[in-house]
């Protein structure tokens, strides 16, 4: 997502959980830039540890992973891709 508008969404999504409620994000991470396998070609749209961990910083038991994957989900995800996981408890 822009990144004017990725912490402001973020706080946004958070209000739709209740207390104790669980968020699981799953998106590209900002090494994703160097593979042709999807995702936007503007590396500050991409996420990073760091931001998500701020963005998220009131949530218990926040786990954030970086990794390496495969896809094969059609024409344009095909092959490696970095994406970075969520989970938190609000």
């Amino acid at each position: 997502m822009h990144p004017a508008f990725r912490r402001s969404n973020h706080q946004k999504l958070a209000t739709f959980l209740k207390p104790g409620g669980t968020l699981i994000l799953e998106g590209f991470s900002k090494k994703q830039i160097l593979n042709s396998t999807g995702g936007p070609r503007n590396v500050q749209m991409l996420f990073s540890e760091e931001e998500l961990r701020a963005d998220f910083r009131t949530f218990s038991r926040l786990n954030i992973a970086a990794t390496e994957i495969q896809l094969e989900e059609g024409l344009h995800h095909q092959g490696p891709a970095s994406v970075i996981r969520l989970s938190g408890i609000k």
